[in-house]
């Protein structure tokens, strides 16, 4: 889990510099260098939500003549649907703010949001990088409020309340 994004970014650099596909410089090596970085957030949060659904609720599914989508759907998705939510939280907030890793493998067509606000406030544009500041914080705090409003419409139809 500590694995600093520079250090993510030159392995990278150089791994995809041997190699023949050109990726160095696109989108892919950015989602690459983010996956590498913060999937194990969210796999630690969803892996906690699993562990706790009793494998007999399963069981009981499959005894009563439920499929394993159907299982899936109606059973296990529910019950780790929070536990989901906050994975992929841990994983958007600190991926949209990174900066480490983008530096080093952005390029003129893969700039991100953190690299803007970089580049204008090294330059001096203190009122865009304000104004970019502003938008970042809009979509944190949107993805954070519609991620709690899913997760608690989903509990309160769990426990029977109308949502």
């Amino acid at each position: 889990l500590g694995l600093p994004g520079i250090v993510m970014a030159v392995a990278l650099i150089q791994f995809w510099l041997a190699m023949p596909v050109a990726l160095y410089g696109t989108l892919a090596i950015l989602f690459l260098a983010y996956v590498g970085r913060y999937i194990p957030l969210g796999v630690r949060a969803a892996n906690g939500a699993l562990r706790q659904v009793d494998g007999s609720l399963e069981e009981s599914a499959r005894i009563l003549g439920a499929s394993w989508g159907h299982t899936m759907r109606e059973v296990t998705l529910p019950l780790i649907r929070p536990g989901l939510l906050a994975g992929w939280l841990l994983v958007f907030v600190p991926v949209i703010q990174e900066l480490s890793a983008s530096i080093l493998l952005f390029s003129s067509g893969s700039i991100t949001l953190a690299v803007a606000v970089y580049n204008l406030y090294e330059t001096g544009y203190t009122e865009p990088v304000a104004a970019l500041a502003v938008i970042n914080t809009v979509i944190i705090g949107a993805a954070m409020w519609l991620a709690m409003r899913i997760g608690r419409g989903r509990i309160s139809a769990s426990v029977g309340a109308t949502a």
